[in-house]
């Protein structure tokens, strides 16, 4: 019969971070708890919605090992107006389980520990490591572009390709397409020799590595045939992989361009935005007006109104005028932290290409709004 005592803010944070993994919609209510296996000096809390396991250990005082579930939810809004301090999780008779703190006890109704799933095993492949500030780079400048498109389910998630040179080096390429934008970014890593693999990581996951990640240090990833875990000292995402395969994304990466322009990257993202603010139902799109010295942003929605605003460039190529939705800007400029972007044209019915000034490593395309 499991019986623990730990502090307030470590059990707090840990159901914070691995809620994420819990699922409302599901028809097996085992699902809506979380597993918490106390062993020796620690706990381990797991929750998983089949798709994606997460699993936070903490230091804890262990008075009786043990197993148990707990519903998720209650677990963490009891925790968080607990006061600070010392609390107590006791195991009694008929799934009862009671918390307390102080002079306040709550006693809740759990399910039996036999329902809840089966955590799956790390995959056996060799893993790599790579630090936080790559995975959230790679992370950021992408996802903003999965689709969410039921029937193209392929592209529901980053697509990750890794070839290494033989020689314990490798080039990490992420990219993610919705089929209007395409996100691609590539990154140098250290692989075990002749490390290579092709996968796709489900948004879901993407999305809660993304959410926690500034929890981490390095990470550890294993990639198996079907799944994917990300390793930190008490943190494991373990998820399954999408299967399929995806678009080839080179047919799409722009050999050439016509027109380049260069500009202060949150100049452009704050106009962007200013004049965004009439976008409406019917008029989804700004208007992008290239031409001697400036650019001009602009809409014309009849049910609102109008907006316009001039940004001074060094430009003197051809005049242009091309649309775009203007979220699918702004995706891009608010995860790029250098001061100057360029952005690449050809015409008016080719896609806009994104692109970082002082580095070549990642570019994001945008098909044009045909006006």
């Amino acid at each position: 019969m499991l019986k623990i005592s730990c502090l307030k803010k470590d059990l707090l944070k840990a159901t914070q971070i691995i809620i994420g993994a819990i699922t409302l919609k599901t028809t097996l209510p085992i699902l809506s708890n979380i597993l918490i296996e106390a062993k020796k000096d620690n706990i381990s809390i797991f929750a998983t919605d089949l798709e994606i396991g997460m699993k936070y250990t903490i230091k804890c005082n262990v008075i009786k090992e043990g197993i148990i579930t707990i519903p998720a939810r209650h677990l963490s809004n009891i925790v968080k107006e607990l006061p600070e301090g010392e609390l107590e999780i006791i195991e009694e008779k008929n799934n009862i389980i009671k918390i307390r703190s102080g002079r306040i006890l709550f006693s809740i109704n759990s399910l039996k520990k036999d329902e809840f799933p089966k955590f799956p095993s790390s995959p056996k492949e060799k893993s790599i490591n790579v630090s936080t500030s790559v995975i959230k780079d790679v992370i950021c400048k992408t996802s903003f572009a999965m689709s969410h498109d039921e029937v193209r389910y392929v592209l529901n998630g980053v697509y990750l390709e890794i070839a290494g040179d033989g020689k314990k080096k490798a080039l990490l390429k992420a990219v993610a397409t919705d089929g209007k934008r395409l996100a691609y970014i590539l990154n140098d890593i250290n692989v075990p020799n002749d490390y290579k693999k092709k996968v796709i990581v489900p948004s879901k996951t993407i999305k809660e590595i993304l959410r926690i990640i500034d929890e981490w240090e390095n990470v550890k990833i294993i990639i198996g045939e079907k799944q994917i875990n990300f390793e930190t000292d008490n943190i494991l995402i373990t998820s399954r992989l999408i299967e399929g395969h995806f678009p080839d994304y080179n047919q799409v990466l722009p050999k050439k361009y016509k027109e380049r322009v260069k500009l202060n990257t949150e100049q452009f993202l704050t106009s962007v935005r200013r004049v965004a603010l009439l976008v409406s139902d019917k008029t989804n799109y700004i208007k992008i007006n290239i031409k001697n010295g400036v650019m001009i942003l602009s809409i014309e929605a009849p049910e609102v109104g109008q907006a316009r605003e001039e940004i001074e460039i060094d430009y003197k190529g051809e005049e242009l005028i091309i649309a775009f939705d203007p979220n699918y800007i702004t995706d891009v400029l608010k995860n790029i932290k250098d001061d100057e972007i360029y952005f690449d044209f050809i015409d008016s019915e080719n896609p806009g290409v994104i692109r970082q000034v002082n580095s070549d490593n990642y570019l994001c395309v945008i098909m044009p709004i045909k006006i």
